[in-house]
């Protein structure tokens, strides 16, 4: 099942490829990677067991709690950097709100 999976990841990023601008590629490339090594985990283990789900788990917990910590580190650099004056009170509120948004999808 990994093998097909990965393969329908590569045919995805392939399709995907032909459409996206030629500055996403690595975008692209670098999320397929990252898939993959998932799936690729699952082909070289002998016996697939409860364990890897588990571990999937605490692999996904762990990574969204350090996008969190680097947003929360990003919406700190703003304030200070809105305090010196660094930049504008917009430009802080249009980052903060992207911040927002990107916190919504890991919370």
């Amino acid at each position: 099942m990994a093998r097909a999976a990965i393969e329908s990841i590569n045919k995805a990023q392939n399709a995907i490829l032909q459409h996206a601008k030629p500055t996403d590629a690595q975008i692209y490339a670098d999320a397929a990677s990252r898939v993959i090594a998932l799936y690729q985990h699952r082909v070289h283990s002998e016996v697939p067991d409860a364990n890897d789900a588990l571990e999937l788990r605490k692999a996904d917990a762990a990574e969204r709690s350090l996008r969190l910590a680097a947003l929360a580190g990003e919406r700190r650099e703003i304030l200070k950097q809105t305090q010196r004056r660094r930049i504008s009170d917009e430009t802080a509120r249009k980052l903060r709100h992207e911040i927002d948004l990107l916190e919504s999808r890991y919370r």
